[in-house]
């Protein structure tokens, strides 16, 4: 079996030891105190729910009904063997990008050949450059 993000190590609890150690624990940073919060009035953090023991489908499991595998070329903005590049909207932002696996992964199940690729491909995208070009925030 080829190497994966998840055999690197193990998980170091299960949900439900996650959900016992964060469920009373969660606390909002002081967001109302930044100069850039954009709204008035506090915010509380709803409760964390305990983990299901059946998960839901997902949209797309199988190969069923995946928004990736229907996409077209003209709603890529770019792509490779392995990715494709989309944009999503509208959300409010001025550019929301998904970089996408061609085939379906979870991130602890990416091939190791596959999770090379992502650091470059993100730090590309995210500094609208191109191979070689120095990043934007690189002065």
């Amino acid at each position: 079996m080829p190497p994966t993000l998840a055999s690197a190590r193990g998980v170091p609890e299960t949900p439900e030891q996650f959900y016992e150690r964060a469920k009373n624990a969660l606390r909002m940073p002081p967001v109302e105190e930044w100069e850039t919060f954009p709204f008035e009035g506090g915010i509380r953090p709803s409760a964390l729910q305990p983990p299901l023991n059946d998960e839901k489908p997902r949209r797309g499991e199988g190969g069923v009904d995946c928004y990736a595998c229907t996409k077209g070329p003209y709603d890529l903005i770019w792509q490779d063997e392995g990715w494709q590049l989309t944009a999503v909207g509208p959300t409010g932002l001025p550019l929301v990008l998904i970089l996408e696996p061609k085939d379906h992964y979870d991130i602890e199940t990416l091939p190791a050949e596959l999770a090379v690729e992502l650091g470059p491909l993100i730090a590309s995208t995210c500094t609208g450059g191109s191979w070689g070009d120095r990043p934007a925030c690189d002065s």
